[in-house]
């Protein structure tokens, strides 16, 4: 997917720059604390974030919010590698990443499952998690002007238990809570 594409060439080019990494994250928080409360995760939870990416804000801000572990999976090696590298060089703790295409992922070991927004194939991994796990998940939904540019969800296709809205300059309109 396009969007995909985009959003990994920004990555790369903020990890090699702390002060653009440190902007990102700040531009994340307000998100992932939203997020966090209505899930209301804490540091007993265990986390995958899914499509963690090169810069992997929102598991590492999960992560310093709550406490808990948290896994980031990305199906991209290069992406991966530059996440791995930044958990590495400011020496974050309770954080893991490895490659694994969401599609394949075992899910019955997690409390949370986030979902970014900008993952392909998301409806055949929602459906697999539905499925496997009894944890909560979290999916980010974009923008009513920017869905076309991301890949389908019916996100009606589950009981929404929460939500919240996210109003700022990222294109994710939405995070969407089911859980069974």
């Amino acid at each position: 997917m396009k969007i995909t594409k985009i959003t990994q060439s920004i990555e790369k080019l903020l990890i090699t720059n702390k002060l653009f990494l440190k902007t990102l994250i700040a531009f994340y928080k307000p998100v992932v604390k939203k997020e966090v409360m209505v899930a209301n995760i804490n540091n007993s939870d265990t986390i995958l974030f899914v499509g963690g990416g090169s810069a992997p804000c929102s598991g590492i801000l999960l992560n310093e919010l709550t406490g808990a572990n948290v896994k980031i999976i990305d199906n991209d090696y290069n992406s991966v590698v530059n996440a791995q590298k930044i958990i590495y060089k400011y020496n974050l703790k309770g954080l893991t990443v490895e490659c694994c295409d969401g599609k394949d992922a075992d899910y019955s070991k997690y409390s949370i499952i986030h979902l970014a927004l900008q993952i392909d194939s998301k409806q055949k991994i929602v459906d697999k998690i539905i499925s496997s796990s009894n944890a909560k998940v979290l999916v980010r939904i974009p923008k009513e002007n920017v869905m076309n540019i991301y890949d389908h969800f019916d996100y009606e296709k589950y009981k929404i238990n929460n939500f919240v809205e996210h109003n700022n300059l990222l294109n994710i309109g939405k995070t969407l809570a089911y859980e069974k």
